[in-house]
């Protein structure tokens, strides 16, 4: 499985990414703003970018910024 995926998020919000597995949905990942992290995920993978809202004290996943099957290496969020 070693596919390393860079992912960086340079605008001033809190992105969460998942992996589709199964008909089910996995975070694999949180970033703030200007932070990057690389992820092992296998290719052709399907998954999605969802931008955090701040409801009641909480950040909450609500908004998608994308959706994909993975065939590249590298996104900016």
């Amino acid at each position: 499985m070693k596919n390393p995926v860079f992912f960086a998020n340079k605008k001033p919000q809190v992105v969460f990414i998942y992996h589709e597995y199964d008909n089910s949905l996995f975070q694999i990942g949180t970033l703030a703003e200007n932070e990057t992290t690389v992820i092992n995920i296998p290719h052709n993978s399907y998954i999605m970018v969802k931008r955090g809202n701040l409801i009641g004290g909480l950040v909450v996943p609500i908004e998608t910024i994308f959706e994909t099957h993975l065939l590249q290496n590298h996104y900016q969020i």
